[in-house]
């Protein structure tokens, strides 16, 4: 991972991070991302993810892992996220059904309503944040739009 000059496009800092990095995004002023360890296979081993936050010097600090469930023998896949500044927990199996919950990043803790939705059947993350709303995906190919409230 590296830390590019928006100016210039010079490097200021390259860091290693062990593991495969996903969802890297703004939360307030700080840059976060959701890592799953390398040579995991997601869908069907238990893997144990985690948060990190990065800053000028690399990795500042790591959360505690999530120890996820996954099931063997399906293309059901449990991970971490962040979509739209929010810490999420995701069960997703690909064909019918995924679920989203957040987490609370003072605890780590699922909390508040388990939003059941469709499932992404691609490859991908169920759901997407755009513009202050939460944005579903389905297996058909569609989109819809949930009712998610996304109060800090």
């Amino acid at each position: 991972m590296a830390r590019i000059d928006p100016a210039d496009g010079t490097t200021l800092k390259a860091f290693a991070v062990p593991g495969i990095l996903h969802s890297l995004q703004s939360v307030g002023s700080e840059c976060w991302a959701s890592v799953a360890p390398g040579g995991a296979d997601l869908y069907t081993a238990d893997h144990d993810d985690h948060f990190i936050r990065i800053g000028n010097s690399g990795v500042e600090y790591t959360s505690p892992l999530f120890q996820l469930q996954n099931q063997p023998g399906t293309t059901a896949e449990t991970y971490v996220d962040i979509q739209g500044g929010y810490f999420w927990l995701v069960n997703d199996d690909a064909v019918s059904t995924a679920t989203l919950q957040r987490l609370d990043p003072s605890t780590w803790q699922p909390t508040g309503t388990l939003w059941q939705v469709g499932a992404s059947g691609y490859q991908g993350d169920p759901f997407a944040i755009i513009g202050g709303s939460v944005w579903v995906f389905d297996n058909n190919g569609g989109i819809s739009r949930l009712g998610i409230p996304l109060d800090h």
